[in-house]
């Protein structure tokens, strides 16, 4: 028979009193619905004493909370515990089987009862139901809600964990607090296309006003049916509104232009093969002049880049949100004259190498900026 010094019997007293302090705080936070301080509390009770018991009831926990590979790992633990209860074990193997099927996706827990709630994950329509987990595939995803009305959309972009359930706040009221906006208005039954950092909404833009965002910056891409597309960076904040409909209404005024280059052997002082080369030049100085606003353009968004570190801007945001409008104003100039000089360069060599003894009617070469980028056509 072994026998216990007072030192060793004093220290496992200790232990098991502590062991006994500890369960009974996870209790009392379990009674109060305080699950986290709860699993907090159970994770030390078995530091000090991993008995089946424990491991079982951390397991639990952490399925309430979602912690679906955690849960899994503790009823692991259990079923491979020579000590553990039969019972036990058998109770913990069920669970691991209707778990496992869990482990390969991530789980949103869509906090609203509103029925009729429109669910898209990365684009793609769900069905939801209220108190209904809705699984996403691990990483970063984009997450949508819209209205059944279809009039406000809320937009989400975050990062999702196997095998774990994320709560997700639905704030789709008609007013907003901890998350920002942005208002189409009336420009919006217009709209043909809306992207938000690269994401194409999914909802049906001929009802949606509002979209409701995290504070942060977004570059906000939108076209009109009939108008010019409109690129802009905006800062979205807490408890505030970014109200781009004026800008819209602009854009829809001003209809995607088409630029001509005419060429022609008509008349004039020139000779034609001069013509033909002037043709060639200039299209080669517009290209030039694209050329270096585009590189311009990527300049600047460059600095906004090495700007940010860590998540976190070192220059001011009015400053980072002018340098995003300055860069895509160049871009766009820049992509404009660029096809523009290649399409007149190009005709001008066209022309050139074309039979001078055979009649012509002139030669007309047009350039057209739409929502996909630029559409170039000769004529001859």
């Amino acid at each position: 028979m072994l026998l216990l010094g007072p030192t060793a019997l004093a220290q496992e007293e200790g232990e098991e009193v502590r062991f006994q302090a500890l369960v009974n705080e996870a209790v009392k936070a379990r009674k109060a619905g305080d699950l986290e301080r709860t699993a907090v509390m159970l994770r030390q009770a078995i530091d000090v004493k991993p008995i089946p018991e424990m491991l079982n009831n951390l397991g639990s926990i952490y399925e309430d909370l979602g912690r679906y590979a955690d849960a899994v790992k503790m009823y692991k633990k259990v079923v491979s515990d020579p000590a553990a209860d039969g019972v036990l074990k058998r109770l913990d193997a069920t669970r691991i089987e209707l778990l496992t099927p869990k482990l390969d996706r991530a789980w949103l827990a869509i906090d609203s009862k509103k029925e009729g709630l429109k669910v898209f994950v990365g684009g793609e329509a769900v069905g939801w139901s209220s108190g209904e987990e809705v699984p996403v595939k691990p990483g970063q995803a984009v997450v949508e809600l819209t209205t059944p009305k279809g009039t406000r959309a809320q937009v989400v972009f975050g990062s999702y964990e196997a095998g774990r359930r994320s709560p997700l706040k639905v704030t789709l009221g008609k007013t907003v607090k901890k998350m920002g906006r942005i208002v189409f208005g009336k420009s919006a039954g217009r709209l043909t296309t809306v992207t938000l950092n690269g994401y194409a909404l999914s909802t049906d833009l001929a009802t949606l006003r509002t979209v409701h965002l995290a504070p942060g910056r977004y570059v906000v891409e939108a076209q009109q049916s009939g108008g010019s597309p409109l690129i802009k960076a905006v800062q979205v904040s807490a408890g505030q509104t970014q109200d781009l409909s004026a800008l819209l209404a602009k854009t829809s005024s001003a209809a995607s232009p088409q630029v001509n280059v005419v060429v022609s052997d008509e008349g004039g002082g020139f000779g034609g093969s001069s013509m033909k080369w002037a043709t060639i030049g200039v299209g080669a100085a517009l290209a030039g002049t694209g050329v270096a606003l585009v590189s311009m353009a990527n300049a600047d968004r460059d600095k906004v880049t090495d700007a940010e570190v860590n998540g976190e801007m070192t220059i001011p945001m009015s400053e980072a949100v002018e340098l995003e409008d300055s860069a895509n104003a160049k871009g766009m100039a820049g992509s404009v004259l660029m096809g523009l000089g290649f399409a007149g360069a190009a005709a001008g060599v066209a022309w050139l190498f074309m039979d001078d003894d055979a009649p012509q009617t002139g030669a007309k070469t047009w350039v057209a900026p739409t929502a996909r980028g630029l559409v170039m056509g000769w004529t001859f």
